[in-house]
């Protein structure tokens, strides 16, 4: 019988012992925190995936810009005011 109950005993405190455990480890709010660092993960590979789009169509327009001379100028008139041998420029006052 002494056996029985160390046998009991030894069963009841190993079964304590794997159900307390996650608490111990990661305490009784572990559930929620692991809910609130998916949505952060999620988050951020929507930002990570709308960044990689930015950088390619920054891309395409770095190689755009070099191939195009006609789009250097345009840039060069609309984002500088630069002005071609043919325009004329009025300065009023």
């Amino acid at each position: 019988m002494n056996q029985r109950f160390l046998k009991a005993v030894s069963a009841a405190i190993l079964a304590y012992a794997l159900i307390s455990l996650p608490v111990i480890l990661f305490g009784e709010d572990h559930y929620p925190k692991i809910a609130q660092l998916e949505k952060q993960l999620e988050k951020i590979r929507t930002d990570n995936d709308r960044i990689r789009w930015e950088i390619r169509e920054v891309k395409k327009e770095i190689d755009d810009l070099r191939s195009d001379i006609q789009l250097i100028k345009k840039v060069a008139h609309q984002e500088f005011g630069f002005v071609s041998e043919d325009e004329t420029i009025f300065i009023a006052e």
